[in-house]
């Protein structure tokens, strides 16, 4: 049986991951299906999500535990001090968790500031890992 629950089985296996992408990849709907219930607001306005929200999946049976970190994007939607704020939560976010997750929408070609973003976490992940 696996369920939507913040807290852990005891002695559950354990895993963090951060879900990163650009402004309105599907970021937010990739958490709330994963875990099977609305945690992040999701619409069509970019920077809708402007905090890290957290979310968990727990698999009673294989007493396993993954939580999720919904980020803004990681990619400026506008020159704007918000958008840089939110933007640097979003790779902040990365220190905090085991695993990364890069969300991109396919139904749009890869501008130039997701194939940065991605070089840059291709380099963070590098430098962690060697």
């Amino acid at each position: 049986m696996a369920i939507a629950c913040k807290e852990s089985p005891l002695g559950a296996r354990a895993l963090s991951g951060c879900i990163i992408g650009a402004a309105n990849a599907g970021k937010s709907s990739l958490i709330n299906a994963l875990v099977n219930k609305t945690i992040s607001a999701v619409s069509n306005k970019a920077s809708t999500t402007d905090e890290t929200a957290m979310a968990a999946f727990t698999d009673l049976e294989t007493n396993t535990q993954v939580t999720f970190l919904d980020t803004p994007g990681v990619v400026k939607a506008s020159n704007s001090m918000k958008s840089s704020l939110l933007v640097s939560k979003a790779w902040s976010a990365i220190e905090e968790v085991d695993q990364v997750i890069f969300v991109v929408d396919a139904a749009k070609r890869l501008s130039f500031e997701v194939r940065e973003a991605l070089v840059r976490l291709n380099k963070i992940s590098k430098d962690i890992d060697p």
